[in-house]
C-alpha cells in the first residue's frame, strides 16, 4: 500500500514537470519508490517493536 501512494506521487510529480522521458524513467521510479516504501515499512515495523507511539 505504502509503494503504490509513494508511487503514484512520484509518477504524478514527473509527470506535471514533463519529466518522464521513456519506460527507463518509469522503471526508475518505481524502483525508487520501492525502495523508499522498504524502509519506511521497516522504520514503522522498528518503532512498533520498540514500542513508541
Amino acid at each position: 500500500m505504502v509503494y503504490l501512494i509513494f508511487f503514484t506521487i512520484a509518477s504524478v510529480e514527473m509527470f506535471l514537470d514533463h519529466s518522464y522521458v521513456d519506460y527507463t524513467s518509469f522503471i526508475v521510479v518505481g524502483g525508487v519508490t520501492l525502495l523508499v516504501a522498504t524502509i519506511v515499512t521497516i522504520g514503522g515495523v522498528e518503532i512498533k517493536r520498540r514500542g513508541y507511539h
